[in-house]
Parts: structure tokens; C-alpha cells; sequence
């Protein structure tokens, strides 16, 4: 299973830092910690920054589904 984390190690390119931030705080190497568990679990596992460019590095994580018709 492909399993991406996303976590903000630096919020520079974050576009929305306005409102109430979480306060939950978790370390680069815990973060690791958890990725290296999963891999060893047979994941494929990415670990991104969760600012203006995610969109873009998710789809080059994923494959694209495409559809096939049948006649």
C-alpha cells in the first residue's frame, strides 16, 4: 500500500498559516521513526511537506487510474 505523510518541517511555502495552528508538535525523526515502520510493514511510504506544491508531488506518488470502455 502506497501511504504518503505529510508533515511541515519548514512552513515557508505554506499558504495558509491564518486561523488557529495545531498544537500537536511531532519530531523529523519520529515522523522517520513511523515511516521506517511502515516500509517494514511492506508500505511504500513518501514522507511530504504539506505546503502549496503537495497536490502536485501526491500525483507524481500515485499512479493515474484511467478508464477503459468495453464494446
Amino acid at each position: 500500500m502506497k501511504i504518503a505523510i505529510i508533515y511541515n518541517k519548514d512552513v515557508t511555502g505554506v499558504f495558509n498559516t491564518l486561523g488557529m495552528q495545531n498544537k500537536e508538535f511531532y519530531s523529523e525523526q519520529n515522523v522517520k521513526r513511523v515511516a521506517e515502520s511502515l516500509e517494514k510493514a511492506g508500505h511504500n511510504v513518501h514522507i511530504l511537506d504539506g505546503n502549496m506544491y503537495i497536490i502536485e508531488r501526491l500525483q507524481h506518488f500515485t499512479p493515474l487510474y484511467r478508464k477503459y470502455s468495453i464494446s
